[in-house]
């Protein structure tokens, strides 16, 4: 089991370089585009508004602007995809540290919330480079880190500690 789950980590490793790399070239070209787009705009709009009509050269000139600004937005998706690559590739590395046991190499260990005034928190391990906390943190955000801390950190009742 553990090598077949090594296997589709590497293989979605694999994957996510590959449409990063994609995703970078795409986003390099559509760079190159909005700085041709930009300049012959300005030229088309200054020409028409001088030697035609200005209010003509005014409205050339604001679709030209609204298209860019459509540019400008297509640009940024292209960028989200890069980074949701580059996350992809990052959430299965770590699944490999994980697989190996190799917490250390793992990024956010929690060592920020070691506490010596938990009854039970610094003997158990349950934050640091091979914590409780380190094996069991997949959150992507803050408050889900938080969130995940607060459940770790929460006092058992003795009831529960009993049975």
């Amino acid at each position: 089991m553990s090598k077949d789950l090594h296997q589709y980590y590497e293989n979605q490793i694999g994957f996510a370089i590959n449409e990063r790399k994609r995703a970078q070239k795409k986003y390099n070209l559509f760079a190159v585009i909005r700085i041709i787009f930009f300049l012959g705009a300005v030229v088309a709009t200054v020409f028409i508004a001088d030697k035609i009509n200005i209010w003509l050269g005014i409205g050339v000139g604001f679709m030209l602007l609204t298209l860019f600004a459509y540019l400008i937005r297509f640009h940024q998706k292209i960028g989200w995809q890069k980074d949701y690559y580059t996350h992809h590739e990052n959430v299965s590395a770590s699944e490999i540290f994980r697989l190996k046991g190799d917490y250390k190499k793992l990024k956010d260990t929690g060592e920020a919330y070691i506490s010596t005034k938990h009854p039970y928190a610094y003997d158990l391990d349950l934050f640091g480079s091979t914590s409780l906390f380190t094996a069991l943190n997949r959150t992507a955000t803050i408050k889900g880190k938080h969130l995940l801390v607060e459940w770790l950190s929460k006092k058992a009742a003795i009831t529960t500690i009993k049975s």
